[in-house]
């Protein structure tokens, strides 16, 4: 029986053989839209430190659980994380799950930055 955690241990599997075999681990240009989801894959504890405003935090070992929360498949989904490679990792998760509009941001300071706005206070 495959558990929601099996599936993101496999999911993340996947997603670092991407990224051995030359897969995006940096950050890349976007744009933002009204409808994006900003996806930040730090732990808890590092979301309450502090995260981009109305972003959504699914740890990058759960992320094989976020299929819900994005929906449709090629929704524009910015992930990022403290430097960008968790946020890589996530990535290629999410593309192996057929997703196909994600995005690494890189940390979320620089989402912050490209949107204009203060990360939130600490929690």
């Amino acid at each position: 029986v495959m558990t929601f955690r099996s599936i993101g241990r496999l999911l993340l599997l996947v997603a670092a053989l991407v990224l051995l075999a030359g897969g995006c681990a940096k950050s890349q240009p976007w744009t933002a839209t009204a409808e994006t989801l900003y996806l930040d894959v730090r732990t808890r504890s590092e979301f309450a430190g502090g995260h981009v405003p109305n972003a959504s935090n699914v740890p990058v070992d759960e992320i094989g659980g976020a299929a819900a929360l994005i929906g449709a498949k090629d929704r524009h989904v910015v992930v990022y994380c403290r430097s960008g490679s968790r946020a890589g990792t996530a990535q290629a998760a999410l593309q192996a799950l057929g997703f196909t509009n994600v995005v690494n941001g890189g940390s979320a300071g620089a989402v912050a930055d490209k949107l204009g706005v203060p990360l939130t206070a600490p929690e």
